[in-house]
C-alpha cells in the first residue's frame, strides 16, 4: 500500500501473493510436503516403496538442513522453526512406512500367545491379583469352557483392588464390551487398536472360541527380531513363512490346551506371593536390626580414634 491505503484490494492482493509463496514452498521436493510427497511417487515408480521413501525422505532432510542453515546464519528464527519441523517429520513418516512394511503379511496369529494365564468365572478378585504378582501378567480373558465371556484389563483390576471386596467374583469387574481380535486381523491394525483404545493387551478370538492373548511386548518382540536382520524384508517374509508352518501345527495344539488358572492353582499362587512377600519383609527387617547394632560401635571407633576392625 502506498500512504497507508489498505483497501480492499490491497488486502486482496496481499492475500494473492501470500498463497502462492506458500505454494510454491509446498511444492518443494522436502519430503513430507506435497513437492516430497510427489517425488516418492515418482520415485516409487521405480524402486521399492518402502526405498522410495527412505530416499525422499533423505531428500527432505537435506532440504531441512539447509533452511535451517540459511535461517540461522540470516536471523530467521521462523525458517529455523520449519526446518527443525521438516527434519522431524520427514523421519518420523520414514520410520512408520518402513515399520509397516516390516509388519506387512504377519497377523494376529504370528504373535499372540496361546499360553497365556486366563480366569474362570469364580475366580475372585485377590486371586487374579495374586496371577498378576506372581505370573507377570496384568491383563486377563475370563473363559468359561472356551468361550470368551469378558476381559479384565490392569486399570479394571487395579481399580476393582480399591473399590471391591478381595472375594468379589471375577465376572462382576470384567469388562464384557472388549470386542477379541481375529487371528486374521493384520499386525499393524491389531496394534494400532492397542494405541487407539489405550489397552496393553487384547483377547484373541474366533467365532467366539478363546485362542489367546495379545500384547504390545509380542508385537515388539517381533518387530525386534524382524528389525534384526540384515536383509530386511526378505529376511523377514522368510521368517513369516517359517512361522506360517509352525503356526499350523505347535501353536494350534498349543491353542487346544490353553493354561487355565483355576481356584486351586490361584489359591497356591497367592500362598507362594504371600510367603515370599513375608520372606522379604524378614529379610529386610534382620538388615535394619544388623545396622541398628553397628553404628553404636562406629561411633565409638571414630570418638576415640581406633583403628576401623
Amino acid at each position: 500500500p502506498v500512504g497507508g491505503d489498505f483497501g480492499p484490494l490491497a488486502l486482496f492482493n496481499y492475500v494473492f501473493v501470500a498463497n502462492l509463496v506458500l505454494a510454491a514452498f509446498n511444492l518443494l521436493p522436502a519430503f513430507p510436503l506435497d513437492g516430497g510427497r510427489i517425488l516418492r511417487a515418482l520415485l516409487a515408480l521405480r524402486l521399492d516403496y518402502g526405498r522410495a521413501t527412505t530416499l525422499a525422505a533423505g531428500v527432505g532432510r537435506v532440504a531441512a538442513v539447509a533452511l535451517g542453515i540459511y535461517g540461522f546464519l540470516n536471523g530467521a528464527i521462523f525458517s529455523v522453526l520449519i526446518a527443525f519441523f521438516i527434519y522431524s517429520a520427514a523421519g518420523q513418516e520414514a520410520g512408520y512406512v518402513r515399520y509397516r512394511r516390516l509388519l506387512q503379511g504377519y497377523t494376529v496369529r504370528h504373535a499372540y500367545s496361546p499360553s497365556a494365564y486366563r480366569l474362570e468365572p469364580a475366580t475372585t478378585v485377590r486371586g487374579a491379583t495374586d496371577l498378576m504378582l506372581l505370573g507377570g501378567q496384568s491383563s486377563f480373558p475370563v473363559v468359561e469352557e472356551g468361550r470368551l465371556l469378558g476381559f479384565l484389563p490392569a486399570a479394571e483390576l487395579t481399580r476393582a483392588l480399591s473399590t471391591q471386596r478381595p472375594f468379589t467374583p471375577v465376572t462382576e469387574v470384567m469388562r464384557r464390551d472388549v470386542a477379541p481380535l481375529s487371528s486374521e486381523l493384520p499386525l499393524f491394525d491389531a496394534e494400532q487398536r492397542l494405541m487407539t483404545e489405550g489397552m496393553n493387551a487384547l483377547p484373541v478370538a474366533d467365532d467366539g472360541h478363546y485362542l489367546g492373548l495379545l500384547t504390545r511386548d509380542h508385537i515388539v518382540a517381533l518387530r525386534r527380531a524382524l528389525d534384526g536382520r540384515p536383509a530386511g524384508i526378505a529376511q523377514a517374509q522368510q521368517l513369516r513363512r517359517l512361522v506360517e508352518r509352525l503356526a499350523g501345527g505347535v501353536v494350534d495344539r498349543l491353542a487346544e490346551q490353553p493354561v487355565a488358572a483355576d481356584s486351586r492353582d490361584l489359591e497356591q499362587l497367592g500362598v507362594a506371593a504371600r510367603n515370599q512377600q513375608r520372606d522379604e519383609r524378614k529379610r529386610r527387617a534382620r538388615r535394619r536390626q544388623q545396622r541398628r547394632q553397628q553404628v553404636p560401635f562406629e561411633v565409638v571407633d571414630r570418638h576415640h580414634g581406633l583403628p576401623q576392625c
